[in-house]
């Protein structure tokens, strides 16, 4: 009988022996799959984030002002880029192993020739490195990481290229609205140009009408087009030099409703080659925006005949 209690006893502790082999297999492997042991990146922790380019002098350094405002050198980083780019960065912790050999590096833009890399900083302390690879496939959608001096290369969701998300581009991180005013906050557009005799305003009636220097009615369709612009008027880059507007092209001075939420605004613009103006606006006269020719011409800097409605 104690024979049988000592079998018993010993299969069971044979079995418990196997269990806890095999729970602690499955448990090495699946965090095998997963980037494990990092320390906290989060926006709340850390304070400065570096990124550079492996194969070029470009970089960037993002610096926490405060919970919600970070700066790239002197000017704010755009909240929503700056929302992507945290949302990015909280899906390492889930990312995904997709390569464990160093010989696949090249393939998804990992080596250390290639990619970018991206450290977080606690104060002077590297909290984390990684090096963000620079292939990308809109179908797939995965930005490909590893660890410096690590092999294993991970996949992490990204619903942008890895230069858009992890760019070396100071430019990138700003702002690119210039103005955004809904039509409805308008009440009038006051156009003036090098040559004054060509300066005019349209105003806004009770009946939704638009009045050219209150005589002519303008065609709503332009006006309607120039007023979807002023709600998102983004730029497509920023001047690296200072521009002097002392005497521009042209300006359009927004003047909102009263009582509006929205300030009055006046946009200049000075040609800066046939493809291009510099833009500026009061409230960042620091900063010069460049936006593309053909927007500009055809429908914003219009005459007072261009607005008038055409009879047949």
């Amino acid at each position: 009988m104690k024979g049988k209690q000592v079998g018993y006893v010993l299969s069971a502790l044979i079995i418990i022996g196997i269990l806890g082999i095999g729970v602690r297999l499955i448990s090495t492997d699946s965090n095998d799959f997963n980037m494990s042991g990092l320390l906290p990146i989060t926006s709340d922790v850390i304070d400065t984030v570096k990124i550079n380019s492996n194969n070029s002098d470009a970089d960037v350094s993002l610096k926490k002002m405060n919970e919600a405002s970070w700066m790239v050198g002197k000017n704010m980083i755009f909240p929503p880029t700056l929302e992507n780019f945290w949302m990015s960065v909280s899906n390492i912790k889930n990312a995904q192993l997709v390569s464990r050999k160093a010989k696949y590096h090249n393939r998804f833009g990992v080596s250390n020739e290639s990619g970018t890399t991206v450290t977080f900083y606690l104060g002077q302390s590297v909290q984390e490195e990684f090096i963000v690879g620079d292939t990308w496939d809109p179908d797939v959608r995965l930005c490909y990481i590893r660890k410096s001096g690590k092999d294993n290369v991970y996949g992490i969701p990204c619903s942008q290229p890895p230069d858009r998300t992890f760019s070396t581009n100071p430019n990138l991180w700003r702002n690119p609205i210039i103005v955004s005013i809904p039509s409805s906050e308008i009440d009038s557009l006051e156009f003036e140009f090098n040559n004054t005799i060509n300066n005019f305003s349209i105003t806004k009636e009770i009946n939704n009408d638009w009045i050219i220097n209150n005589s002519d009615v303008a065609d709503t369709r332009i006006v309607d087009s120039m007023l979807e612009i002023f709600s998102q008027f983004y730029t497509s880059g920023f001047a690296n030099t200072a521009v002097s507007f002392d005497s521009p092209d042209a300006s359009i001075r927004i003047n909102t409703i009263q009582g509006s939420d929205y300030v009055t605004t006046k946009i200049k613009f000075l040609s800066k080659d046939s493809e291009s103006y510099y833009v500026q606006i009061p409230s960042q006269p620091g900063t010069t925006f460049i936006v593309a020719s053909e927007l500009i011409d055809n429908y914003l800097l219009l005459n007072q005949e261009d607005l008038k409605i055409q009879s047949n």
